[in-house]
């Protein structure tokens, strides 16, 4: 948490196994490989503690500052640092490549499509690198380098087999081709920001706009790409929300999507019938993500720092 503490709780009695204090703020998402938890630090070493006694077994210093979400293929992880990106044995904890890159903290988490691994960064960047060495294959940005505000610092790209969709906060939808990063297509017609996601089945993409609807756009290479045509094949639901900016990913679980606000809301919608299930308030605060336990159940937490299990 902002505070610095690791925390492991018991999901019966909600009392903690046990906590330790790092003393420097936590803003990256915790993972689980081989029993083990890897934690990154804002001082940017990847720690690694036994899972059930929460004892520290190893700490990597990868450098820059540690604030994004790991992803994990084959017992390798992979995560952005602000000064390199990195793939590390998460048995041995050994670093297997690094590529000084990005130039910028990266918050959301890497996609990996076959042998490519794409992520964004705060430099304006969209990165595609080679997950077996690190070396890069193309960059992306939207042409403008001087507003970092607008980077893809935030995203987590959605993929087709040969195309990539992701928006960012200048109220774009991009679509490159993943094999050059070319870019195949632009719009700013729904005005979204950051908050994306896909389908259980892949056939949808789902982006939130900044106000406060749920756009679904086909996942699909054989989609002719014009911005009338994706008009055509578009759907948009209100979501009741009003102007929105919560960055949160859009999840899809059991043919319900959940979406979080800004403001502790969390919105259920009917995949099939895309039409709203129920609202549920949780406080005050931005809605950090959804995450699925291994029994199928969804879980979020807010900003200020409930934890709940919605389903």
């Amino acid at each position: 948490n902002s505070i610095g503490e690791i925390q492991s709780v018991n999901l019966k009695n909600k009392a903690f196994n046990w906590k330790i204090e790092t003393g420097n703020s936590i803003y990256f998402s915790p993972i689980i490989v081989n029993n083990s938890l890897v934690v990154g630090t804002i001082e940017g070493n990847v720690l690694g503690f036994d899972k059930q006694s929460g004892k520290q077994k190893r700490s990597i210093p990868v450098g820059g500052v540690l604030v994004g979400s790991p992803i994990v293929e084959n017992n390798k992880l992979y995560t952005a640092s602000s000064t390199a990106f990195i793939c590390i044995d998460a048995v041995t904890g050994k670093i297997i490549w690094q590529n000084k890159l990005p130039l910028s903290y990266s918050q959301g988490t890497p996609l990996i499509q076959g042998d490519k691994i794409i992520f964004g960064a705060w430099d304006t960047n969209l990165y595609c690198l080679n997950k077996n060495t690190g070396e890069l294959i193309w960059k992306w940005n939207n042409g403008n380098d001087k507003q970092v505000l607008y980077s893809a610092g935030n995203v987590n790209v959605v993929a087709s087999k040969s195309r990539l969709y992701f928006v960012t906060p200048e109220r774009y939808l991009t679509i490159l081709e993943m094999e050059t990063g070319k870019t195949l297509l632009r719009t700013s017609k729904w005005k979204v920001r950051e908050s994306m996601g896909q389908s259980q089945d892949g056939k949808w993409f789902y982006a939130k706009t900044m106000n406060g609807e749920l756009l679904r756009l086909p996942l699909s290479d054989d989609l002719e790409l014009t911005e009338e045509n994706l008009v055509e094949k578009s759907k948009v639901l209100d979501l009741k929300l009003g102007y929105e900016h919560n960055p949160a990913p859009i999840f899809e679980n059991n043919n319900k999507i959940y979406i979080g606000s800004r403001k502790g809301e969390v919105v259920i919608v009917d995949a099939e019938k895309f039409e709203i299930i129920r609202q549920i308030n949780l406080g005050s605060s931005s809605v950090n993500g959804f995450k699925m336990d291994n029994q199928g159940r969804v879980w979020t937490s807010l900003i200020e720092g409930g934890i709940y299990l919605l389903e």
